[in-house]
């Protein structure tokens, strides 16, 4: 199905899927479950490996995550932003995007459903382009603790463990994760890195 550009709104479900929501906690909640259930690399990144286990509404609440903390700064997520209001605009997120990965089958008048491959696509390249001048919180805080758990012992290691080389995140404490609405949320919770392989 073909939707005209007046049209694309980010409720529209068949492009954002049904469970998206532009709302900053309900994305953060996302993009904290996601880093915790292994489906994102420490750096951010995304393996196509974990595509079958992501919905297109994951990923766009990452990208909309990750416009959140960097449309001020980061070009492509400025270029997000309604140039009249300057607020979050569902087809600025889509055309960016697309204009990002290339994608030379969607026709220029047209909006058709990308799918998951090619969000992940984009969020690699974004995080890929701007290393290190991104703003990530959530990355950041669990780069922060697997430096500081290299020099702890892993008997005071409790909730999560983190396994590099494959890039392995396992949870073992689904509420921590699912109340997880802002950074302060994980840093008062019982999270904790466990470095055996690190």
């Amino acid at each position: 199905m073909v939707y005209t550009k007046k049209r694309l709104a980010f409720s529209n479900q068949a492009v954002f899927e049904k469970k998206f929501s532009s709302g900053i906690d309900a994305c953060y909640c996302v993009v904290s479950k996601m880093m915790f259930e292994n489906l994102m690399n420490v750096d951010g990144t995304i393996s196509h490996e974990n595509a079958g286990s992501l919905r297109k509404s994951d990923l766009w609440s990452y990208i909309y995550y990750l416009f959140y903390y960097n449309n001020s700064s980061v070009e492509e997520f400025v270029a997000m932003k309604d140039k009249k209001n300057g607020k979050a605009s569902a087809i600025r997120f889509y055309e960016v995007v697309k204009a990002v990965v290339k994608n030379q089958f969607v026709e220029e008048e047209e909006i058709t459903p990308l799918d998951v491959n090619t969000l992940i696509y984009f969020v690699n390249i974004m995080i890929e382009r701007y290393e290190g001048n991104m703003s990530n919180p959530i990355v950041s805080f669990v780069q922060q603790l697997v430096h500081k758990a290299k020099g702890e012992q892993i008997g005071a290691i409790k909730k999560l463990s983190i396994v590099t080389g494959d890039g392995v995140v396992n949870s073992r404490s689904e509420s921590s994760i699912t109340n997880t609405r802002k950074i302060s949320d994980i840093e008062t919770s019982d999270i904790r890195i466990d470095v055996k392989n690190i």
